[in-house]
């Protein structure tokens, strides 16, 4: 049984460093307030799903959430602009 617990010790100190992990990314986004509610959404969910009052945690979700803010974060700032119509000085070129 103690086996077993530390077992799933280890597993929840790793999925709070996870955490801690996409709160710093919370904190050093700058550029787009859109993903820092994203993630933050994202981290209430595990927290809530670990107290049980969220549909299940799936640690590897945990373990490949912040690849996947960081990899949102680069379709982002490609995308960044697109909507603004590009101004083209046909006289001058």
């Amino acid at each position: 049984y103690l086996k077993r617990v530390e077992e799933f010790r280890i597993i929840l100190d790793d999925i709070k460093d996870k955490l801690e992990g996409l709160r710093d990314l919370v904190e050093r986004e700058e550029d787009h307030p859109i993903l820092v509610g994203e993630i933050k959404d994202k981290i209430r969910h595990f927290e809530l799903s670990l107290c049980l009052l969220a549909p299940e945690l799936q640690y590897e979700a945990v373990c490949k959430a912040r690849e996947h803010f960081q990899g949102r974060k680069m379709e982002m700032n490609r995308f960044r602009g697109m909507h603004v119509p590009m101004q083209i000085d046909f006289y001058n070129i």
